[in-house]
């Protein structure tokens, strides 16, 4: 009769433990996917303009060579235009006009490269931090928020390109081996403020 009731009281705490794990990783499973609304999918306006990086602030001696972001050989980087100017929000050279920024329903952009027809993604891993031409999905990975923050000490339009999963800036970094001279690289970093050279992303259009 001992024995039975140590059988079933042995029981009892194994199924209280694993009903106690199933909870605990059910929950941590809500909170790694919460049940957020879909991002809404309804274009407000489609605008044709490249992404620039200005480079650092001018110095009495040079002027820095702004970099538009564009596809290269070892993916994504920003490459020198070979000219210099203030690139904005609203205004610009005709060149480089490379995508698609597609502004949707709340407010967030999804930017499409137009030689391919693929959508700037942030990487869906947590330990990656470049960011990647994908298929265009309309997901939250592809959705981005250009945000004004002033004009720095040389008469520049602070604007930054927010990830809308996680809140980090698109930003111009050293260049990975292999990229050719006036590139740097593409990466998602902890968003400065004030706004660091590196992540000033304007929109240069053509009008």
């Amino acid at each position: 009769m001992v024995r039975i009731a140590g059988i079933a009281l042995a029981m009892f705490a194994a199924a209280t433990v694993v009903s106690v794990l199933v909870l605990t990783q059910g929950t941590a499973r809500a909170k790694k996917h919460p049940h957020a609304p879909p991002p809404p999918r309804n274009v407000v306006s489609a605008l044709t303009v490249a992404l620039v990086n200005p480079g650092p602030p001018p110095r009495p001696d040079s002027r820095p060579v702004p970099e538009m972001l564009q596809e290269s050989a070892t993916g994504l980087e920003f490459t020198a235009t070979g000219g210099g100017g203030q690139a904005s929000s609203g205004a610009g050279q005709a060149s480089g006009q490379e995508w698609t920024a597609d502004q949707m329903g709340g407010g967030t952009y999804i930017f499409i490269y137009v030689p391919d027809g693929r959508c700037l993604t942030a990487p869906a891993s947590l330990t990656a931090t470049t960011a990647t031409l994908a298929r265009c999905n309309l997901g939250i990975g592809q959705r981005w928020r250009h945000q004004f923050f002033g004009t720095d000490a040389a008469g520049r339009d602070d604007w930054q390109l927010r990830s809308a999963v996680d809140e980090l800036c698109l930003t111009a970094v050293p260049p990975a081996l292999g990229s050719q001279p006036g590139e740097s690289g593409v990466a998602l970093r902890g968003c400065s403020v004030p706004v660091g050279w590196r992540q000033i992303i304007s929109f240069q259009t053509v009008y």
